[in-house]
């Protein structure tokens, strides 16, 4: 995604996840790591949605989804899912 206005957006996002579980599929691979850079914190929503919304797409295909975030940044929200 080029920027964070794109994760603001239902319909930009509903086309990235459709190309990242094309090229998923289409490589073979087991899953997909996302490492998005300096998410500023208004689009830190939006930035949930799409994981949530690619999650929804990739787990009943069993395909795994990680994401990688900073370690020691109090400013960035993680959340764990069980």
């Amino acid at each position: 995604m080029a920027n964070h206005r794109e994760l603001q957006n239902p319909a930009a996002r509903a086309q990235v996840i459709a190309q990242l579980l094309a090229y998923v599929e289409n490589h073979g691979f087991v899953g997909i790591s996302i490492d998005f850079e300096n998410i500023p914190a208004k689009a830190q929503s939006a930035f949930q949605h799409f994981m949530d919304e690619l999650y929804a797409v990739l787990h009943p295909k069993n395909l795994l989804l990680s994401v990688n975030v900073p370690a020691s940044d109090p400013a960035f929200y993680i959340v764990h899912g069980g």
